[in-house]
């Protein structure tokens, strides 16, 4: 999994999804990070890393640009080309 674009599930933090740089027990380093919050047209994450999600209620943040550890990862869903084309764009209404 090192290498490819994932989405994570940890206990505390929540759903994000970018590219494995490192594993070690439950813990995933990750690179281009972004937090998924709320996500539409895709009922589960295994549906979310095979197709992606609609535009409509869709929020994913912006990148980030420094490494992201998540902690207590309790699922990791490697994604197709199309999922992560579709996650790599924030969906997040700015202010």
């Amino acid at each position: 999994m090192i290498g490819q674009f994932c989405i994570i599930r940890s206990r505390d933090d929540g759903v994000a999804c970018g590219v494995v740089s490192a594993c070690t027990g439950s813990t995933v380093e990750l690179e281009g990070s972004r937090r998924i919050h709320r996500w539409n047209k895709a009922n589960t994450l295994h549906e979310l890393s095979q197709h992606g999600c609609s535009e409509e209620f869709t929020r994913i943040s912006e990148v980030m640009t420094t490494p992201h550890y998540v902690f207590g990862v309790c699922g990791v869903y490697v994604c197709t080309l199309k999922a992560r084309a579709n996650l790599e764009r924030s969906r997040w209404a700015k202010e």
